[in-house]
């Protein structure tokens, strides 16, 4: 598929397409190792006797809402600027 963009808007959104590819890459790496672990009840009421547990549902938590920030905020008006 083919996109064009106004000139003076497409290097912006090349750009912020490319943050949002890496940033996905990140939270999918958080996804594989985080939800390969059986989460239930008492896998969360251990979290404050896990770090490296709690560290992962951190990770995982900052990453999706970094990627969605980025989406709204600036890859998504930009792609309203689309001919």
């Amino acid at each position: 598929m083919t996109t064009t963009f106004l000139p003076e808007h497409a290097r912006a959104v090349r750009a912020s397409e490319h943050l949002a590819h890496k940033e996905a890459g990140h939270l999918r790496c958080s996804l594989t190792t985080l939800f390969a672990l059986p989460i239930d009840l008492p896998w969360v009421q251990k979290l404050a006797q896990q770090p490296e547990l709690a560290e992962k549902v951190e990770a995982f938590a900052s990453r999706f809402a970094r990627l969605q920030d980025h989406l709204g905020d600036t890859l998504l008006p930009r792609c309203g600027h689309l001919l």
